[in-house]
């Protein structure tokens, strides 16, 4: 979970609550399905308002987090 701080080239400003979860390549599908339907859960109960999904940990950059959220505006 992380809550992050856009600023708009207009001044306003908000707090996206993101879900990122990373579900790694090659891990057995019943495992995946698991994680799937328990991220569900956790979108529901938390109140995230972006959900991202990562396969491989170098991806989660600044750069790659701000692009995400620019593009599910």
């Amino acid at each position: 979970m992380y809550s992050y701080v856009q600023k708009y080239d207009d001044g306003r400003v908000s707090y996206p609550f993101c879900l990122i979860w990373f579900c790694p390549e090659g891990c057995e599908p019943e495992v995946g399905m698991i994680y799937t339907g328990s991220k569900m859960n956790v979108v529901s109960m938390s109140g995230a308002t972006k959900v991202f999904k990562i396969r491989e940990k170098e991806m989660l950059t600044k750069d790659w987090l701000e692009e995400q959220i620019k593009s599910s505006r």
